[in-house]
């Protein structure tokens, strides 16, 4: 979600429709069910975990994380891409060596 200030239009059938007051009035009202049915909630907010296309990430660069503002990420950058680049090849079985390739069925598998 590009806006951190908003709930995700993935919760609502109709969310272009749904008005914000709408969509907080609908959350507060699942939460109170679950409260009332003994159940718990948890809502975390991050507001600096906050999607690369956000209108205040465009106005404000200089407020992310990226390996240009802090190089020691570089390393977790390489990993990431390591695993992201291993995880595709598995998917289109071009890991030679692992034949079970795209399935993971045991510990052996893995």
């Amino acid at each position: 979600m590009a806006n951190q200030l908003e709930i995700d239009e993935y919760f609502f059938d109709n969310a272009k429709a749904t008005s914000r007051s709408a969509r907080l009035e609908s959350l507060g009202i699942v939460m109170d069910t679950m409260r009332n049915e003994g159940m718990l909630s948890i809502v975390d907010i991050v507001l600096n975990h906050t999607a690369h296309n956000s209108e205040w990430i465009c106005e404000h660069p200089d407020s992310c994380y990226s390996t240009d503002v802090c190089p020691h990420l570089w390393s977790a950058w390489l990993l990431d891409k390591a695993l992201r680049d291993f995880s595709n090849n598995y998917a289109q079985k071009k890991v030679p060596e692992l034949p079970c390739a795209p399935y993971i069925a045991n510990e052996t598998d893995l």
